[in-house]
């Protein structure tokens, strides 16, 4: 007897259970990555880097003392300007030292800091509530951030302040003459950053949206894509593609723009005339004004390359397969994290171990990539070839062989969609299915694809 939509019903529900673990398992890992990211801060003479153990190096002429930092530690973020530098704590705190005849460096009783941004004469602090913090020259009230929530990021420019909110707007406050705070009208920000007299956005898509003084045509970056961080010096505009390359505009008499043939790069900062470049094996790359030696950064090692984990990026299509099949591999992709973001790799079969088709059963699939491993599972059938087209001795199949089927079959069409055109086969008391039934509930599936196009009969 047939019933209907029952063997349909209970295929979907089946599918939808496995996705949700699937999704979770792929969730779990990645945001357990916790590492302390390369940061670079390129200023007026100056640059300097976070490394790996959070102590920082330097490079420049020491202005003010804004490069005296060799005693700090613990460091998670730096932002250096003309004459002075402020570091953030990873325990939420903010240190600083330089020039300090506005109070630019008063932030020792700060806490709960998860961002800070060095302008000219003032420092800004965004705290982890998404509120904001200022101290220093308030001449043009770039100071005057106390109403400010919801921010996600800030970037102090030389006499003005620019806040990114979680809704992908952006506030400004500050001096305007050049237009550098005209950004009310933007949307779907995902990075902002300021500099002299310019502003810059850097959208959710990679596009690019600036604002500002543009006599150099450092603002000239509407035809830039897939941009994944962005910079500003005086009057140039650095922008870091997605591919590890660098494309820049603007003031280039010093070079500070010659980046094209740059490549492996996982951030930039752009300093008054010269532009930094960190990359993926944790080596630094500089070009433009040298006058002072802040662009000596040829031995800089920020951070060891290695792979610091992998996890599931995209799970196998297949992951049901009768005894005596290959591993099919097709489309699987694993996410290597690190300690500068991740890489998406491909999975190939010399990278896995433990794919057992001989015994049926649950399989532990194994890869390995750089020293580090995950793993996804598999289930092999005990099921010999042309069960399905001859069934058994007693005319019957198991309700594992139909679910089988079942899947690559809902490779092909939307059993959702058209539930209402298939038919499920009783299961009596063995958990079998009668091959009548079962053969009835094929033809009609067949009636959307092509039996022969899937084997079925070599499954």
């Amino acid at each position: 007897m047939l019933f209907k939509h029952k063997f349909t019903s209970v295929f979907l529900t089946l599918v939808l259970v496995l996705s949700i673990i699937s999704a979770i398992n792929l969730t779990v890992g990645a945001e357990e990555l916790l590492t302390v990211k390369p940061m670079v801060s390129a200023g007026w003479l100056c640059t300097l880097g976070i490394k790996e153990d959070g102590t920082v190096i330097t490079a420049g002429y020491n202005y003010f003392e804004c490069l005296s930092v060799s005693s700090w530690r613990d460091i998670k973020e730096i932002s250096t300007r003309d004459s002075h530098t402020v570091g953030l704590m990873k325990d939420g705190t903010v240190v600083a030292v330089g020039y300090n005849y506005y109070r630019q460096c008063d932030v020792s009783d700060w806490k709960d800091i998860i961002e800070v941004s060095a302008g000219v004469s003032h420092t800004i602090g965004l705290k982890k509530d998404g509120t904001v913090v200022a101290v220093g020259d308030n001449y043009y009230g770039q100071c005057d951030v106390a109403d400010w929530e919801d921010i996600i990021e800030v970037s102090a420019g030389s006499y003005h302040t620019i806040g990114l909110k979680k809704d992908g707007t952006v506030v400004a406050i500050g001096n305007n003459y050049n237009g550098q705070c005209d950004v009310s009208d933007w949307t779907n920000i995902k990075e902002i950053s300021t500099e002299f007299f310019h502003t810059v956005g850097l959208k959710k898509d990679g596009t690019v949206v600036a604002v500002g003084y543009n006599n150099y045509e450092q603002c000239e970056v509407s035809d830039w894509t897939d941009i994944v961080n962005i910079s500003l010096g005086n009057y140039h505009t650095v922008g870091l593609k997605k591919d590890g390359t660098v494309v820049a505009m603007g003031y280039n008499d010093f070079g500070q723009c010659d980046v094209s043939d740059w490549n492996d790069i996982v951030t930039v900062s752009a300093g008054s005339r010269h532009t930094i470049g960190i990359k993926k094996d944790g080596t630094a790359i500089a070009v433009g004004d040298n006058d002072f030696e802040q662009c000596d950064v040829s031995d800089w090692v920020l951070f060891n390359p290695s792979v610091r984990e992998i996890v599931m990026d995209i799970q196998p299509d297949k992951t049901d397969y009768f005894i005596g099949k290959s591993l099919e591999l097709t489309g699987t992709q694993i996410k290597a994290n690190y300690i500068w973001g991740s890489d998406i790799i491909p999975v190939t079969l010399d990278m896995v171990t433990g794919f057992d088709s001989e015994t049926p059963g649950a399989k532990t699939i194994t890869i390995a990539y750089q020293g580090q491993e995950t793993t996804f599972k598999v289930n092999v059938l005990n099921r010999k070839k042309g069960y399905i087209a001859n069934g058994g001795e007693n005319q019957f199949i198991s309700v594992d062989d139909a679910i089988m089927i079942f899947k690559h079959l809902s490779e092909k069409i939307n059993l959702e969609e058209d539930a209402g055109d298939f038919y499920a086969a009783d299961i009596n008391s063995n958990n079998k299915i009668d091959l009548a039934d079962a053969i009835y509930l094929f033809k009609c599936l067949a009636g959307k694809i092509s039996l022969t196009d899937l084997q079925l009969t070599s499954i």
